[in-house]
């Protein structure tokens, strides 16, 4: 039961330093965006053939938000690492420079699937068939729906990455004496 609550303080905590570098980040910037209209439009020409103005927006709104995402974790890998002051005794420096990197790697990796089967499964299922597009509750469910996916989906991934990731034990020494 504790590590459960141990695992909702820790997404508590990422997203509170989300939301604090969300807030940063407009207070400083305000709204001007990260791309210019220029480089807004090329990439937006990668998802569409006929890039219109809406395109280069949303992806201006992209881009902030993979900013204050990278921010986020960058600044949750660095707080988790020096939070346990026992560990940092015994520790050099480079050390806890390669915590911190490889924490980091590894937030980005999980962040980067769970955004990646999100939108496979946004993609992928034709939500037409039992959500009725007019239904005033369509964009709720459809998100509701592609959510559950998304988290059963990534819980079997991690499951079967740690399966296969589990060293097999080894036989007793007098294993073999015994058959």
């Amino acid at each position: 039961m504790a590590a459960y609550v141990l695992k909702g303080l820790r997404v508590l905590g990422f997203l509170t330093l989300f939301a604090i570098s969300s807030k940063l980040y407009f207070f400083i910037y305000g709204d001007t965006a990260i791309l210019n209209g220029n480089t807004a439009f090329q990439v937006a020409g990668l998802f569409n053939n006929n890039p219109t103005p809406e395109d280069a927006y949303a992806i201006s709104d992209y881009a902030v938000l993979v900013v204050n995402i990278i921010v986020a974790i960058v600044a949750y890998s660095v707080g988790i690492n020096l939070i346990p002051i026992k560990n940092l005794l015994g520790k050099g420096f480079s050390q806890h420079i390669a915590n911190i990197a490889k924490g980091i790697a590894l937030r980005i990796l999980k962040v980067v699937s769970v955004i990646g089967l999100f939108a496979l499964f946004v993609c992928c299922i034709d939500y037409d068939r039992f959500v009725s597009p007019d239904a005033e509750y369509g964009p709720a469910l459809v998100f509701a729906i592609t959510t559950f996916l998304t988290l059963m989906g990534y819980g079997l991934f991690v499951y079967m990455l740690r399966r296969l990731m589990r060293k097999k034990r080894p036989e007793s020494q007098a294993g073999h004496l015994r058959k």
